[in-house]
């Protein structure tokens, strides 16, 4: 069963080595456990590309442009289209350049049952990777920076995914709640299958226009599922 992945890689400065260093753990375990499709913007694609090694895929459309911020930062349908004309089964899903995927994460998904079409996987928080036990150590986050369906789901309810913003808070959680939305099934997996190293979130003190875009979508996935009942 193939399990492909988008991941967005970024170009971090000198003064970020300790985040560049986990992106690149991370981007490693997802070449290492699933098909891992590597995106960034024009300008970073020489940087990157030499960075990891690696055919890139160049995205045409950007936050900035369209939404405005300081921050250049991909549209997940955009990621997950382009994959989805690559293949044509198995699992298709978004995961954060910075989450590390455990050996144990493809078996969980490819062991669930036909009847599962979503999954979101809680990450696990470590100070540092391979340093300490994650189930000993590590704090289960109540975020989804992981999600999945199957590529049948995906082509069926496409065009009704939200257009969020990776890099911002509320796409995860709201993917949750797009999925009770549309009477998706899904399983939210908290077995320690993607970790993350700690590291300062300043999300979580500045708004900026993609974080209130984001927060907006969640709202309105939020308002209609209030209407369903």
């Amino acid at each position: 069963m193939t399990v492909s992945v988008a991941v967005n890689l970024v170009p971090y400065s000198s003064s970020e080595e300790r985040r560049s260093k986990s992106q690149f753990i991370a981007f490693t375990s997802l070449v290492s456990e699933l098909w891992a499709y590597p995106f960034c913007f024009t300008e970073e694609l020489v940087r990157l590309s030499s960075e990891f090694s690696t055919d890139m895929i160049v995205l045409n459309r950007n936050s900035q442009e369209e939404i405005g911020g300081k921050r250049t930062l991909p549209f997940i349908r955009d990621m997950i289209g382009e994959i989805l004309e690559s293949t044509g089964d198995g699992w298709v899903g978004i995961i954060n350049s910075d989450i590390y995927v455990t050996p144990n994460f493809r078996p969980k998904i490819e062991s669930l049952s036909p009847d599962i079409h979503a999954v979101a996987v809680h990450r696990t928080d470590v100070n540092q990777f391979f340093k300490d036990p994650p189930v000993k150590s590590g704090i289960l986050h109540n975020g989804v920076d992981t999600f999945f369906m199957r590529y049948h789901v995906w082509e069926k309810w496409f065009d009704s995914f939200p257009d969020w913003v990776l890099g911002e808070p509320g796409w995860g959680q709201g993917a949750v709640k797009w999925c009770q939305l549309k009477g998706i099934p899904f399983v939210s997996l908290k077995g320690h299958e993607t970790l993350h190293e700690r590291h300062q979130a300043f999300w979580k003190t500045n708004m900026t226009p993609t974080k209130q875009y984001n927060q907006k979508l969640y709202k309105q996935v939020c308002a209609e599922l209030g209407k369903k009942g």
